[in-house]
């Protein structure tokens, strides 16, 4: 909690104590007056608990949205640019996507340290980097290669690897509430 939070709340406390007071003044018999210290300060400290349990709540949920919203960019990157048959002349966009999904996954990795995640992206950096080795390492073959029938399901075999882990990680999220 910041200083920010903490002086609107303690502003907030005073000006409706300052109502309270001059409320009292104004009807000095009513039953909404009859309460004891102890009685206002437990009010006020779980109202007080309330917000804070509420804001950290909030705050992972914020966490688990950018999660999701990373995974789904990653998935459906991996599957719009790598799903159909790999060809020569799109050599620089798969190497602009292993960039970008290079940079994602390091945002995932940053975004997810709270749901303990370091084993799937470890295996997804892995599986990224095979996928990558592959493609560049045989792209001068030419568009043939990619369609024979040894090399035709190494490409969806990893990309489904790497959309295991992904769904880990969203299982992750919605096991933790």
């Amino acid at each position: 909690m910041n200083k920010k939070h903490l002086t609107g709340v303690i502003i907030i406390l005073i000006i409706i104590s300052a109502i309270f007071i001059g409320l009292k003044y104004v009807f000095p018999n009513h039953d909404l007056f009859n309460y004891n210290l102890m009685e206002i300060l437990t009010t006020i400290v779980v109202t007080i608990g309330i917000y804070f349990l509420t804001k950290v709540n909030d705050d992972i949920k914020k966490k688990n949205e950018k999660v999701e919203d990373t995974i789904e960019w990653i998935r459906n990157r991996i599957n719009t640019v790598f799903n159909c048959p790999v060809q020569q002349s799109k050599q620089p966009e798969y190497l602009h996507s292993f960039k970008y999904i290079d940079n994602k996954i390091t945002v995932l990795e940053k975004l997810s340290k709270h749901l303990n995640c370091t084993e799937e992206i470890r295996e997804i950096r892995n599986e990224k980097q095979k996928l990558d080795d592959f493609i560049n390492e045989n792209i001068g073959q030419g568009d043939d290669y990619f369609l024979g029938v040894t090399v035709k399901e190494k490409i969806p075999n990893i990309l489904c690897n790497i959309e295991t882990r992904l769904d880990n990680i969203m299982l992750k999220i919605y096991n933790d509430k």
